[in-house]
């Protein structure tokens, strides 16, 4: 059974990744993100798969896009059976030394417009009995780091954001709320990043011991296998 999926952020790390697997299966895709241009390259890259695809140049945290954006898949495919929300931005840097204004839009985009999409998505899924939200959190929803004040703040309260969401939707059996927590993963995200540090920062990864030699730490803004940390950590 084919799908009409909803993507916001689909032009990179996993909500490019997303939209692949699910063009790969034949869902009908209204894939969403600020950039036109990369967002026809995405577009281009699902359809190569014999998928469906509506793009819609989006920006989540503008008043009415959202409802903007569900109007169009509604238009397009007569309705949504799975919304991903996976946009997200970071800014490192000690609180105090990150611009307020910086703060505020981190939160803005990881958190108030995570609540704007669901708050949307779930107004369609109630009406129609169904539908799957999948909203991307962050192991960091779970502990803290240093230097990422504002995209920790905004991971802890999607996390219980997405936890009050599933148990209010015990009340509509077919409304499915799913939470996905990863790891460091290879995306864009380290390196397109606000840095008010003066120096690198992303996820940091010790190499395993070999030969008697200790592992090494390594700054490296990909998911590879290890043990990770952030880079800045004095622990």
């Amino acid at each position: 059974m084919t799908r009409t999926v909803v993507i916001t952020g689909a032009t990179s790390g996993i909500g490019r990744a997303a939209a692949q697997a699910f063009a790969g299966r034949g869902d009908r895709l209204v894939l969403a993100a600020r950039s036109p241009a990369t967002l026809a390259e995405v577009r281009e890259e699902c359809r190569a798969t014999g998928a469906p695809v509506l793009a819609v140049p989006t920006d989540v945290t503008m008043p009415d896009a959202v409802d903007g954006l569900a109007r169009a898949a509604l238009a397009a495919f007569g309705g949504i059976d799975v919304w991903v929300h996976t946009a997200a931005v970071m800014a490192y840097g000690r609180f105090d030394e990150v611009p307020e204004r910086v703060f505020e839009q981190v939160v803005r985009i990881d958190l108030l417009a995570a609540a704007a999409v669901a708050r949307v998505a779930l107004r369609h899924f109630r009406a129609a009995s169904a539908g799957t939200l999948i909203l991307t959190g962050s192991v960091l929803g779970h502990i803290t780091a240093p230097y990422l004040s504002g995209y920790v703040a905004a991971k802890w309260g999607l996390q219980g954001l997405g936890l009050a969401l599933q148990q209010e939707a015990r009340e509509t059996p077919g409304v499915h709320i799913c939470l996905v927590n990863p790891g460091s993963v290879d995306t864009p995200v380290y390196r397109q990043a606000a840095n008010y540090l003066g120096r690198s920062a992303g996820p940091r990864c010790r190499s395993p011991p070999r030969n008697g030699w200790p592992g090494r730490w390594w700054t490296a803004p990909t998911g590879r296998a290890g043990r990770c940390r952030w880079a800045g950590s004095t622990r």
